[in-house]
């Protein structure tokens, strides 16, 4: 992978600097272009745009939409993209402190994750980064950021929405290799980390802390109706309804997540990049996995998760057969907008992991499409599907 910086300049401050040694020409838009080789030669181009005084980046161009994180439907051409200038646009910085404990955050709008988050978490969640100290740095020397993404409500315009999914909540961990980028001058490189972890469903947490404040727990249709009941009587009575205009509803975005609580004895699920995989070694199973998905649907709505711990320097020592490149296991895969999820388990012999479907039970994918010649006829003009087998090879 290669990166790129590219600055576009104003035509006339050039020509004036041919005429006049003095004059140095106008940067007018700076862009970002990422090239990957392997497997296949794919350049996405960035914008590095200013927003509240900070430099961040958005996807504007792809040369392959199945191999990129975000979804481009429309996009103009490169030559045009390059040779556009940038206007300078107002900015506005949304921050929020709704409790002690989550401190103050402020808002990330989508546009500066597209093309570094995938695009269905982009769909599923609303992300705020948490504020610390610019001179806050770890043990180690480098300087970390994180941003939490909440879980959307459900709404007509949310199509896609996950049931099983609904309770759970995105932890984006921002690595910095040198702490020198503290006022975001895209002076260093960083690293992501992207858990999901779930919360307690609000029947549970409602009973746990059912003597303690209302403000820790997650607000049912029934306590909104009660809610709303309560400050209907208090107006007509003329009583004060301050504290209770003040409580976030459930389906209030600005207090998205202000009750959420995370179950810490479910496990915690670490996204691994099907984009950004090993660069060369076509027997790796995350590279492998990654050829499979796009016979299904485009990187922007393919997940896979692991169950260990990117961030522990020991996790890489594990000796599964269906791990990656650097030893972390492939446990679960999604498909949201196509409704479906693997789950990696050992099959009957206890020594090869296989992909199971949850939907379909008793069914895996099955690696006879790549070495039966009769099952790839069968397959032949049938790009976009996966043979499915049982476990007792549908006898």
């Amino acid at each position: 992978m290669a990166r790129l910086a590219v600055s576009t300049l104003e035509p006339e401050s050039v020509i004036r600097a041919q005429t006049d040694a003095k004059v140095t020409p106008l940067v007018v838009a700076l862009r970002e272009i990422i090239i990957i080789r392997y497997p296949t030669p794919t350049i996405h181009v960035y914008d590095v745009v200013e927003h509240g005084r900070h430099f961040r980046r958005t996807l504007v161009w792809t040369s392959d939409r199945h191999r990129t994180l975000s979804e481009l439907i429309h996009q103009p051409s490169l030559a045009s993209i390059l040779l556009q200038p940038m206007r300078a646009r107002p900015s506005l910085i949304i921050t929020r402190s709704l409790t002690s404990t989550m401190g103050t955050q402020e808002f990330v709008p989508a546009k500066f994750l597209r093309g570094i988050v995938p695009e269905v978490l982009l769909w599923q969640y609303n992300f705020w980064r948490q504020f610390r100290a610019s001179d806050d740095v770890g043990s180690d020397g480098k300087r970390t950021d994180i941003i939490v993404g909440y879980r959307r409500p459900k709404s007509g315009t949310n199509k896609d929405y996950d049931e099983f999914q609904r309770f759970s909540q995105i932890k984006i961990i921002l690595v910095h290799e040198d702490s020198n980028d503290l006022n975001g001058q895209c002076e260093t490189e960083s690293l992501a980390i992207v858990e999901r972890r779930s919360l307690k469903h609000p029947s549970n947490s409602s009973n746990n802390s059912s003597n303690s404040n209302t403000s820790n727990t997650i607000p049912t249709k029934e306590n909104e109706t009660k809610e709303k009941s309560i400050q209907t009587t208090n107006t007509i009575k003329g009583e004060t309804t301050t504290s209770l205009l003040r409580q976030p509803t459930r389906r209030s975005i600005i207090g998205l997540g202000h009750n959420d609580i995370v179950d810490e004895e479910a496990p915690t699920y670490t996204l691994l990049g099907l984009l950004h995989g090993p660069p060369s070694d076509t027997s790796s199973p995350l590279r492998a996995l990654c050829e499979l998905m796009l016979r299904l649907d485009s990187l922007p709505w393919c997940l896979c998760w692991t169950k260990q711990q990117v961030h522990d320097n020991n996790s890489g020592n594990s000796g599964n057969s269906g791990n990656s490149r650097d030893g972390l296991s492939i446990d679960l895969v999604e498909l949201p907008r196509l409704g479906l999820t693997f789950q990696a388990k050992l099959g009957k012999d206890g020594k090869t992991t296989k992909l199971y479907s949850i939907d379909h039970e008793g069914l895996f994918v099955s690696n006879e499409g790549r070495s039966c010649e009769s099952t790839q006829t069968l397959l032949n003009g049938l790009p976009h599907t996966v043979v499915l087998e049982r476990e007792d090879d549908g006898k």
